[in-house]
């Protein structure tokens, strides 16, 4: 269990999954959400104390523009509507997780630490997730909100309310 991390760091691909994290503010933990997409003005607000980083509006990488020139993007896109296409468009260069891995580690709006806790809220951020713990000693990375706040210990602090029990309803 980390006793006091430098940083969660919050990865979010999709629109939606930012707003699970709305409560997962940590006494005395700098917050870093990056995320594809704005988030609504609700989330926003709840996590105005963290550093939301909007990746939409960082310059596209060189390789993203060349995939969607070359018509890899729509054909992934049509694949991806049936489970076997799914499958196929996994292994291609125009899948999200690896356009959104792309776009995480070129911004240049994150640089990973020994000490960050990085959490990817969905699928299509499991990857820079992944790549964040291989390249960095010391990075702790998790899928799912739960599985991440689950690394902190609370040891003399209030636990947060993101879908954790309390141990006085566990008694």
């Amino acid at each position: 269990m980390t006793a006091r991390p430098s940083r969660l760091v919050l990865l979010s691909a999709e629109s939606n999954s930012l707003t699970e994290a709305r409560s997962a503010a940590l006494p005395g933990v700098p917050i870093l959400a990056l995320c594809w997409q704005a988030p609504d003005a609700e989330t926003s607000a709840a996590l105005s104390t963290s550093e939301v980083v909007d990746l939409s509006q960082c310059p596209r990488p060189l390789s993203e523009r060349a995939i969607a020139a070359t018509g890899l993007l729509a054909l992934s896109r049509a694949l991806s509507r049936t489970a076997p296409g799914r499958l196929i468009a996994s292994f291609g260069p125009a899948h999200r997780s690896r356009l959104f891995a792309a776009r995480v580690q070129r911004s240049g709006a994150w640089a990973p630490r020994s000490g960050d806790v990085v959490i990817a809220l969905d699928t299509a951020a499991t990857r820079a997730a992944w790549f964040a713990q291989r390249r960095v000693e010391g990075v702790q990375a998790r899928v799912g909100l739960r599985a991440g706040l689950s690394l902190f210990d609370y040891s003399g602090e209030a636990e947060p309310s993101v879908g954790r029990s309390s141990p006085a309803s566990e008694a």
